[in-house]
C-alpha cells in the first residue's frame, strides 16, 4: 500500500498531552468545514464522502502507548502508575492520515485503556459502538456485529446502574432498541421501543418519533414475512 498524502485543505494538527506520561504530541483532524456526510444510520452512524472524522476519535500517545478519546476521565494517580507498568508502545505511526486498519487499532487500545481507568459504562459501550460502524464502513459484517453485541451489553449496563445519565435516557432507550433491532432481537427492540415512546412522547418527542418509526418498521417486515 502506498504512502498516504496529506491534503492541508481537509486536515489540520491538534495538540494532545498525555495524561499519563505528559508527553504533548500532535495528530491530524478533520476540519469541519470539510467533514461531506452522505447519510446517518438509524444508529447515528455517520458516512462521509471522503476522510470520515470518525477514524480520529482516539488519541494515541506516541511515547507511553495510552489511547483515549474526549469523553475519558482523568486517571488516578494509582491506575497512572498501573498503566504505565503495563502500557507498551503503539509501534504505529497515529500522528498522519488514518487507514482503516489504524482506526480500527487505535479504538481497540483505547477500549483496553478505558477498562484499565474503570470508565463509565456509557464510554465503554460508546466505543464499542464507534468501532462497529467504523467495520461496517468497511464491509466487515460479522466484526460489526460483534461489537453492536458488546455495545448493547454496556449501553444496557448504563441504564440499569448510572443514576447521572436521567437526561440522556431517552436517547439510550432508542439505541438499546435499535441495537436490539440490528441484532435481530425484534421481541427486545418492540420493548425498548414501547417504552419510549409511552414514557417520553411529551418530554422527547425527537426520539420517541425514531422510536415509532422503528417499531412500524419492525411490524411492516413481519407482516410481509407471513
Amino acid at each position: 500500500m502506498g504512502e498516504i498524502r496529506i491534503k492541508p485543505s481537509i486536515f489540520f494538527k491538534k495538540t494532545f498531552a498525555c495524561p499519563i506520561c505528559q508527553n504533548k504530541f500532535r495528530e491530524f483532524r478533520i476540519k469541519k468545514s470539510r467533514q461531506r456526510v452522505i447519510r446517518v444510520d438509524t444508529d447515528f452512524a455517520t458516512h462521509c464522502d471522503g476522510p470520515n472524522p470518525i477514524h480520529y476519535a482516539v488519541s494515541v500517545c506516541p511515547v507511553c502507548g495510552y489511547s483515549f478519546t474526549k469523553n475519558f476521565t482523568s486517571p488516578s494517580s494509582e491506575t497512572v502508575r498501573h498503566l504505565k507498568s503495563v502500557l507498551l508502545p503503539a509501534e504505529k505511526d497515529f500522528s498522519a492520515e488514518r487507514t482503516h486498519e489504524l482506526a480500527v487499532y487505535s479504538f481497540q487500545r483505547a477500549i483496553i485503556c478505558s477498562f484499565i481507568n474503570q470508565e463509565k459504562e456509557v464510554i465503554k459501550g460508546g466505543l464499542f459502538l464507534q468501532l462497529a460502524w467504523t467495520h461496517r464502513f468497511a464491509g466487515e459484517e460479522d466484526d460489526e456485529k460483534i461489537n453492536l453485541g458488546n455495545a448493547l451489553y454496556y449501553y444496557t449496563e448504563a441504564f440499569e446502574t448510572d443514576r447521572n445519565l436521567t437526561h440522556q435516557l431517552p436517547q439510550m432507550m432508542y439505541l438499546i432498541g435499535e441495537l436490539h433491532m440490528r441484532l435481530d432481537n425484534d421481541r427486545e427492540a418492540i420493548r425498548w421501543f414501547g417504552q419510549l415512546i409511552s414514557n417520553y412522547k411529551d418530554q422527547s418527542p425527537q426520539y420517541a418519533k425514531m422510536a415509532r418509526e422503528r417499531w412500524q418498521e419492525i411490524r411492516g417486515i413481519a407482516m410481509n414475512s407471513k
